[in-house]
């Protein structure tokens, strides 16, 4: 056998061995394929998901918790165009009733690119997820153009609105606040959100609040009474300290993660 016939045949045995391989990997089960790709991720928060069918390519988990508590279900399918920015990209949808939020991720060693994330989640969904200590109402609706994540240094291209529509929140039950609008952006390595209320709220809110994975959050919150603001809400706000010549009340809190 002269030299260009073993090249050729070394050829063909590469290519037969790699058409094997991208044969395995498409038929490799969602369930085997997750143990694999979850300590890669390295998320901020714990990311659990049960009830997997289908492909590591296309498939579905029926039962995703985040930290613990239900999420609901997640589709993804394979997306080959993220290869050209050297990235495992995925379509992925998550839903639980009503609820629904569409994005594009991509995925490489220590960092995650997610783009046109769009949908929206009902307030109370929230508090539960998040055990916060008052009953919220009203609906959020996302839209984020890119966010990107990459373990401990944080967030970077990001840039987005968050809005939360007919809010409400407080206990014994929610009182009627008004429509907030949050500018999302990446500061050094900090996810942003820029605060502002509606026209007409009952809790008028304007300021920032920040959060770092490693550095923790900021609030920096000024916060005045609207028209028809209920006396709750009023006595609520009596409890962040002095009420402003201007009216206003100064919120300022920060903690680590």
């Amino acid at each position: 056998m002269t030299r260009a016939d073993r090249r050729r045949w070394l050829g063909y045995g590469a290519l037969l061995a790699a058409v094997y391989l991208v044969s395995l990997l498409a038929l490799l089960p969602a369930r085997a394929a997750w143990p694999l790709i979850e300590p890669r991720l390295d998320l901020p928060v714990a990311l659990e998901v049960a009830g997997l069918s289908g492909s590591a390519w296309k498939g579905r988990a029926d039962d995703v918790r985040l930290n613990g508590r239900p999420l609901g279900a997640l589709e993804w399918r394979w997306r080959p165009s993220a290869l050209l920015g050297a990235r495992l990209g995925f379509q992925l949808v998550w839903s639980e009733g009503p609820d629904r939020l569409d994005l594009a991720l991509g995925l490489r060693p220590g960092s995650l690119q997610a783009n046109d994330i769009r949908g929206h989640v009902a307030a109370d969904r929230l508090q539960r997820l998040f055990d916060l200590p008052l009953l919220l109402d009203g609906t959020f609706e996302l839209d984020v153009a890119e966010l990107g994540y990459a373990g401990d240094a944080g967030f970077r291209n990001l840039q987005g609105t968050l809005a939360w529509h007919d809010a409400a929140g407080g206990l014994p039950r929610p009182m009627t606040l008004g429509h907030y609008r949050l500018e999302l952006q990446d500061d050094d390595g900090r996810l942003l959100a820029r605060v502002a209320s509606g026209p007409e709220s009952a809790l008028e809110a304007l300021g920032f609040a920040d959060w770092h994975p490693v550095s923790g959050y900021r609030v920096e919150l000024d916060l005045r009474a609207g028209a028809g603001a209920a006396p709750g809400l009023i006595n609520a706000l009596d409890t962040l300290g002095p009420r402003q010549p201007d009216g206003k009340y100064r919120l300022r809190r920060a903690g680590t993660p």
